[in-house]
């Protein structure tokens, strides 16, 4: 049975792996999106999921891809390679709805959200519209929704959103990697492909 570092990287080591701390600023491009008549449906929470036939990259709100220019650099210092887009879709999430717990495939993909409305914060239900995701069996971690934040994590990770107190709306895509195969680590840590 052939085993390689990249393979044992990828189940051992990297497994369970989410970038948190991005900020897209130019994210309002992406409100226009929900104005046009494409394809959709709705979600067993209740939110509506819309999207191209063919899931493609909406350029009609971002011709000039900046923001696929931005994901790179928020993964480029990752010991992934081959890195490229595969689907996009947008989510409506009118009041009270949610997104059940979910993963995205059991492949070497990652999942990008980012969010397009401001949070509207409620002391009474501190995790209304939360993103959350748990890593493990013992690990749940919670991502308050802030306007233009993005959240990056592996698609194997379930995930969802607590019910929403506000009306809300994301900008969401599925990336195909491959670790590298060479992971030769330098005296600073980072690793080379």
């Amino acid at each position: 049975m052939s085993f390689s570092l990249a393979d044992h990287f990828y189940n051992e080591i990297f497994q369970d792996w989410m970038l948190a701390e991005n900020h897209y600023n130019e994210y309002e491009r992406f409100l226009s999106l929900f104005e046009l008549n494409v394809d959709g449906h709705t979600t067993p929470g209740g939110s509506k999921m819309n999207y191209y036939e063919d899931y493609r990259y909406p350029e009609y709100a971002d011709p000039k891809k900046h923001f696929i220019d931005f994901v790179y650099s928020c993964v480029e210092n990752l010991p992934i390679e081959n890195v490229r887009p595969v689907s996009s879709w947008w989510i409506d999430y009118p009041l009270g709805t949610y997104s059940t717990m979910h993963s995205h495939e059991q492949t070497q993909r990652f999942s990008v959200i980012c969010n397009l409305t401001p949070y509207f914060h409620d002391e009474t239900r501190p995790n209304a519209g939360h993103l959350f995701a748990t890593p493990s069996k013992i690990k749940h971690i919670d991502f308050t929704p802030e306007a233009g934040d993005v959240v990056i994590l592996d698609g194997r990770i379930q995930h969802g959103t607590y019910p929403n107190i506000n009306e809300r709306k994301v900008f969401c895509m599925d990336w195909e990697y491959k670790f590298v195969e060479n992971l030769d680590q330098d005296a600073g840590g980072s690793f080379k492909g």
